[in-house]
């Protein structure tokens, strides 16, 4: 039987997922909270801690305080699973692998439904990643880049793995040097690019394979110091 403090966190989380407390409100005071749950309020603290520590709520101090909703955000999720990865010993060659699936398929949907606006974004994604290069920030703007194709591809499932396989790498990888293959990387992003905007899904998604296997041809060459 779940504890009341546990049912009153379930019933708050939905209210947060489905929309009814938006980004940015502040949840109704104490006393209405225990009188709506009909809940004490050591129990009522009990759940906003869940909320909490799920960093769905912020707590405010003082007199304009208050637990102020975060909404529920991709990145939330995507880091605790990125976390859970890591706490299981997962390694680059098996995110490399989820990778290769995940990436292609999506790249030639995008090449599919390719649209002005779709090559703006990504033609700006590739300005950031090439004003980094030889930067600490390099391999961020890399991985980057591969999120945002994931996500203009408008697979939220598939958007989502993405994220937790980026974070991972980032967590991973990003302890290491910069990759030896920054410039080749990026040569490929814009032929990528190219591609989509031309709508040409299957060599889009042949040039997406090849590169993330030459990334992990590099990877075995020189050690784990190659990002995507």
């Amino acid at each position: 039987m779940p504890k009341a403090a546990e049912l009153v966190a379930d019933a708050l989380r939905k209210n947060i997922i489905d929309g009814s407390f938006a980004d940015g409100d502040v949840l109704p005071s104490e006393a209405q909270l225990m009188q709506r749950f009909n809940v004490s309020r050591p129990t009522l603290r009990e759940a906003i801690r869940v909320l909490e520590q799920e960093r769905l709520i912020t707590v405010r101090r003082g007199a304009r305080g208050g637990a102020v909703v975060h909404g529920m955000r991709s990145e939330i999720v995507s880091r605790y699973a990125a976390l859970f990865l890591e706490s299981r010993g997962t390694g680059l060659d098996d995110l490399y692998a989820a990778q290769a699936i995940i990436e292609p398929a999506c790249v030639a949907l995008l090449a599919e439904s390719s649209s002005q606006e779709i090559v703006r974004k990504l033609r700006q994604a590739l300005d950031e990643e090439a004003s980094t290069l030889g930067s600490e920030q390099e391999l961020a703007d890399r991985v980057s880049f591969h999120t945002t194709l994931i996500q203009l591809s408008g697979n939220q499932t598939l958007s989502l793995m993405s994220e937790v396989i980026s974070d991972v790498l980032l967590a991973i990888g990003g302890r290491e040097p910069v990759g030896i293959a920054a410039a080749d990387a990026l040569e490929h992003h814009r032929l990528v690019v190219d591609l989509i905007e031309a709508r040409e899904p299957e060599h889009a998604r042949r040039l997406w394979s090849d590169h993330l296997h030459a990334a992990r041809v590099l990877r075995t060459k020189h050690g784990d110091t190659t990002g995507p």
